[in-house]
């Protein structure tokens, strides 16, 4: 390690004034595409290089150098401040990480788990640490993103030898299967997805608060982490807080303030209901098992509804199984067509935008919303046929007629509109399976990491929702081509 500061290092100021430059809000506008993150991604690995000789040495920081986890020192400290999960125990569950597992039989709706607000690390504790002069001198950042001040005292007290929270922290994992983790050719393969742009646009973010958190810490040397604010430290705490956050009532039950909650956290994801809920009278977080679970068998928690994009984006993984996936769909009126003005008209009028994002979900019959279905009805207009639902102008937006599973200009219309939808999907099946193809191609010869095999999973997923989409299109394409009496027709 070197005897230098990193904050008198020119080489490493000048990469984070490079990082601020090239994520400035000049991108915040616009369709953020990987062409645009690649620089910046490039020079955090020049930075990261530029920072090895400032990494923390082990006997300041003994997480970031050892793998080992001590289990029994944690469980030790959590039984000391009355934690009560005697139904369970920690287990190493190989490709999932560490995990709880039953010692008994468990009922369903039985008390597992029993975690002491004392224990658990929360932005309240943080504003009342040191760092409260940081978040009051920066009070619009973090009171835009609380979560930072969450990773901000994450790493206060893991370069804390003294730290009441050191048997939890040193329970965390050393490394995410998370975006910020992601070697180049997984990033980039991220294109394909739905996500897509959206975690480029998250990645962006969170080296521009790194850069800026950077700045800050010049003139705060004094604060443990400082001198070893590196980019691999700060993207483990932001891992580490993304996913890994929860929301409890504040300790004057006047709000909500975001926390990490041990042996909580260790819970892996199975699909099924909320079980864990904030006790006021033992001022506690309570975990319920969603179901009966026999001795040996993991103890599962319900993370919610999300997306397998989001369970990627924020917690590494894809679920096998997820009933409640879906995938956003980017639609937009194109600047070439000549009717594009009257079109962004009709559609402001119904409040809906002319570009923009539209959900498409596997756990409704009708798989899209009525903005959906409004954007793709005007975006299918000819001259002939904006200038009929101009003549219906009230039932098309006052009534919003287009918004209806079955509100109809015409047949010939409706036809169109279903012919559009299955053709955008087969390309977004296509471009799918061509990188798919690819990948695997590669993977029998050992040519990809797990990172893009993550992501050849989540694609996957996202292929079966454009499917069920287009298998919809196709029905509706046939029925209006057989019976269009069975929609609601202007004309």
């Amino acid at each position: 390690m070197s005897s230098k500061c990193m904050f008198e290092s020119r080489e490493v100021c000048n990469v984070i004034e490079d990082l601020l430059f090239k994520c400035g809000p000049q991108l915040d506008t616009g369709l953020f595409q990987w062409s645009q993150l690649e620089p910046v991604f490039d020079a955090v690995q020049t930075l990261i290089q530029k920072q090895a000789d400032f990494s923390p040495p082990p006997e300041v920081a003994p997480l970031f150098s050892s793998k080992e986890r001590q289990v029994d020192q944690f469980k030790r400290w959590l039984h000391d401040f009355d934690a009560s999960c005697s139904p369970v125990d920690i287990a190493d569950l190989g490709e999932e990480g560490f995990g709880l597992v039953a010692l008994r039989d468990i009922s369903q709706e039985e008390t597992v788990l029993t975690i002491p607000r004392c224990v658990i690390m929360a932005t309240e504790t943080a504003d009342a640490s040191v760092l409260a002069e940081i978040f009051a001198a920066n009070r619009k950042l973090f009171a835009e993103v609380p979560s930072l001040k969450l990773c901000m005292f994450l790493l206060l007290e893991a370069f804390n030898e003294k730290s009441f929270y050191r048997p939890y922290i040193e329970m965390m994992p050393r490394s995410f299967d998370m975006p910020l983790y992601f070697s180049k050719p997984a990033l980039e393969l991220m294109k394909v997805s739905a996500a897509g742009e959206s975690t480029f646009r998250l990645f962006r973010t969170l080296v521009r608060q790194y850069a800026t958190i950077f700045k800050m810490l010049q003139s705060r040397k004094h604060l443990s982490f400082a001198q070893y604010f590196t980019w691999q430290v700060w993207r483990w705490a932001v891992c580490c807080v993304m996913s890994r956050q929860n929301k409890i009532p504040t300790s004057d039950g006047k709000g909500e303030e975001i926390v990490l909650i041990p042996m909580w956290d260790l819970a892996n994801h199975e699909s099924g209901q909320v079980t864990t809920f904030f006790s006021d009278p033992l001022n506690s977080v309570i975990s319920l098992a969603m179901k009966h679970i026999k001795k040996g068998e993991p103890f599962n928690i319900f993370y919610g509804k999300r997306s397998n994009c989001n369970f990627v984006v924020y917690q590494g993984f894809v679920p096998d199984a997820n009933r409640d996936d879906q995938v956003e769909m980017r639609l937009g009126l194109s600047s070439s067509d000549p009717l594009q003005r009257t079109k962004a008209q009709i559609l402001y009028e119904m409040g809906i935008a002319p570009v923009s994002r539209y959900v498409v979900r596997m756990d409704r019959e009708v798989p899209v919303s009525p903005d959906f279905l409004t954007f793709v009805r005007v975006f299918c207009l000819d001259k002939n046929e904006l200038g009929m639902a101009l003549v219906k102008r009230t039932e098309v937006v006052n009534k919003k007629h287009f918004s209806h599973a079955v509100g109809a200009l015409s047949a010939t219309h409706e036809a169109k509109v279903w012919k559009f939808v299955s053709v955008r999907c087969t390309l977004l099946v296509t471009q799918i399976d061509n990188a798919i193809g690819e990948k695997e191609s590669k993977a029998t010869n050992g040519g990809i990491d797990r990172h893009q095999k993550l992501i050849v999973k989540l694609l996957k997923t996202e292929k079966v929702v454009y499917e069920k989409l287009q298998k919809f299109a196709s029905g509706m394409l046939a029925a209006v081509q057989s019976n269009p009496h069975s929609f609601l027709l202007l004309y």
